[in-house]
């Protein structure tokens, strides 16, 4: 069957394309005819041994990461308590961004800091702004530390702070946070979502 040619029509192609295990050189020699008619490209960054999203893809608005699609809850709890502050408040003096992952959530810190930068890169003060001069690190968390699995933590260049953790059991986590008003420890509970969810987030939104 070696010498024998596929015909492939439009409604043959794929709608939408979940890539799993492929090398990224591989998904490149797609760009041309596969993906051309694909709604949507899936894949997710806590399994790959790449970062796909450094890829040249044709049209990056079509491609959704499983990792980012995780995070909903945790953009949800972080993003409710941080809109109690102006943009402006939030980036003036900002110094160090620190994500902190455990194992087999690198996806998920990377997306989490691209999630960070484009939400402070909102700040209409953006040509003169302290996040753009601000550094941002991901890093592992120490392997005696088995108590969290994310965390995401803002230095100041005052006495202001802001700290988020999530817990390794269960849905919970925490806000320890000064940011112009007195200490605050706050309790937060992200409830993961389920596989259907998660999928349906990563493909349409």
């Amino acid at each position: 069957m070696g010498n024998q040619v596929s015909v492939w029509l439009e409604p043959d192609l794929p709608s939408y394309h979940w890539f799993c295990g492929v090398p990224g050189h591989r998904i490149e020699e797609y760009f041309g005819n596969l993906l051309i008619g694909v709604r949507r490209c899936i894949y997710d960054s806590s399994y790959e041994g790449e970062d796909l999203s450094l890829l040249d893809w044709p049209d990056p608005t079509r491609v959704g990461d499983l990792a980012m699609a995780r995070l909903l809850p945790v953009r949800q709890a972080i993003g409710q308590y941080l809109s109690g502050y102006g943009i402006e408040s939030l980036c003036r003096g900002l110094e160090l961004v620190t994500i902190r992952h455990s194992a087999g959530m690198t996806g998920e810190a990377l997306r989490l800091k691209q999630w960070i930068q484009s939400c402070l890169d909102d700040c209409p003060q953006c040509s003169d702004c302290s996040a753009l001069k601000a550094v941002y690190a991901v890093e592992p968390y120490d392997k005696s530390d088995t108590e969290c699995s994310l965390g995401l933590e803002f230095t100041y260049a005052d006495e202001r702070y802001f700290k988020w953790r999530k817990f390794c059991e269960g849905s919970m986590g925490q806000i320890e946070a000064s940011l112009g008003k007195p200490e605050e420890k706050i309790s937060t509970r992200m409830k993961p979502l389920g596989p259907e969810q998660m999928i349906a987030e990563a493909l349409f939104f």
